[in-house]
């Protein structure tokens, strides 16, 4: 399942000239269906088949990590200084709630909006991004495009004091550079189809919130660089661009900063972990509106872990069986 990026377009220095036509197959595509809560139970389930590799060291019924949670989620919380007040991203609703020490943290998706993301119908946009990388990865541009397929990494993210535990999903693996054995990322790159940039306009977004994401979503997961595709209104590729995560602050010319990304998710992060260790038998609701951060605690809310989940993680089989014959 991993993505190989083919050698044929591993730029030979920072530009490579190419002409590809991203409407080829576009009426062939099976579109994404899956959702965050889909992503959220896939992680549960493999930090269950891999209980022994996440435990920790100084106990035998917690997980190694504070947090666990997703990119996306950390994303978000990062972007918030940047991020437009109008943008879809500049309002949130997290869940948070305690476990055996680690806190868990997924999205509250409003009733109204879970059957349009069930549905799965995918803008041109994103059919644009997925048919780039279609073709970065060696795909015949032509076959049906089944976006659906992932390739996932399990990453543990030490941020200060706190350590978060997620699941992102990776683009492509550089050849040249990967090692089979591999303990980071340096071999894998990010893969984004851009509209070129004609105007003053757009420039000044592309600075200000275009390297921004690419540059928390890098750096979230440790990937040194990222391959952009430049195209045209009429959806053809003519440059391969590659930039290294490190430089992206740079390009930006002060429209944003690190270090204020990675403080506001510190002191977010922070306020969570007080809040939910002061009532851990709660679900916690935390609110972003546009103005200000808002904290809930509502003892009706669903768990947002699973039963299946809480009995089997770091239980005996003596326990697992009392939690079946005490359960209908």
């Amino acid at each position: 399942m991993m993505p190989v990026l083919s050698q044929k377009y591993i730029p030979d220095g920072e530009f490579m000239q190419v002409d590809m036509d991203l409407n080829r197959g576009w009426h062939k595509v099976n579109s994404f269906t899956g959702t965050s809560a889909d992503g959220f139970r896939h992680l549960l389930q493999w930090i269950l088949k891999n209980q022994e590799n996440v435990r920790a060291k100084d106990s035998s019924d917690r997980l190694a990590a504070d947090f666990v949670c997703s990119r996306r989620m950390l994303k978000q919380i990062m972007q918030a200084p940047y991020t437009h007040a109008k943008h879809q991203n500049a309002a949130w609703n997290i869940l948070a709630k305690e476990f055996k020490g680690t806190i868990y943290l997924t999205s509250l998706v409003p009733k109204e909006e879970k059957h349009k993301e069930k549905q799965g119908a995918s803008s041109l946009m994103e059919i644009y991004g997925h048919k780039f990388e279609q073709y970065m990865t060696g795909g015949d541009p032509d076959d049906v495009m089944e976006t659906d397929c992932q390739f996932r990494c399990v990453l543990q993210l030490h941020l200060n004091e706190m350590s978060l535990l997620f699941a992102p999903d990776i683009d492509a693996v550089d050849p040249t550079r990967h090692k089979e054995d591999f303990k980071d990322l340096n071999s894998f790159l990010r893969l984004k189809a851009k509209l070129e940039s004609t105007t003053s306009f757009t420039d000044y977004n592309y600075r200000k919130y275009t390297l921004n994401n690419w540059w928390i979503e890098n750096k979230l997961t440790g990937v040194p660089r990222l391959l952009v595709g430049k195209r045209n209104r009429d959806g053809v590729v003519h440059t391969l661009q590659m930039l290294q995560t490190d430089d992206m602050p740079a390009l930006a010319e002060g429209k944003w900063e690190p270090s204020v990304c990675i403080n506001v998710l510190d002191k977010f992060l922070n306020f969570v972990k007080r809040r939910v260790v002061a009532e851990p038998d709660v679900v916690h609701h935390f609110e972003k509106s546009a103005m200000a951060i808002h904290h809930y605690r509502d003892p009706n809310l669903e768990d947002i872990l699973p039963n299946w989940y809480k009995q089997k993680l770091f239980s005996t089989q003596d326990e697992e069986s009392d939690c079946s014959s005490g359960s209908s």
